[in-house]
């Protein structure tokens, strides 16, 4: 839409699915991670289309996705208590 906007068409929004990103990180309380910043050198599991929400919040960490091993999981929601990553992004 922001780009169909700055060429010039004439688009209107009517209404937004979320306010803010309900994206998050989650990760086994057994892990005993304590920061975002303990991920570095970490297995992380996304969609394959969540690289850049990983790197926006590695950023605040002061991290980068050179930092962790991003893995593909696409809707695999056992690979985090069977231990194939070590935290996951989740909605």
């Amino acid at each position: 839409l922001l780009r169909a906007r700055a060429a010039g068409a004439r688009v209107r929004v009517f209404a937004t699915m979320f306010q803010a990103s309900p994206i998050g990180i989650v990760t086994l309380e057994s892990r005993g991670f304590a920061s975002l910043a303990e991920l570095k050198g970490k297995r992380i599991g996304i969609h394959a289309y969540n690289r850049p929400q990983l790197a926006k919040m590695l950023a605040s960490a002061g991290l980068t996705l050179d930092d962790v091993e991003p893995v593909v999981l696409g809707n695999d929601h056992h690979s985090l208590p069977e231990g194939k990553v070590d935290a996951q992004v989740a909605y």
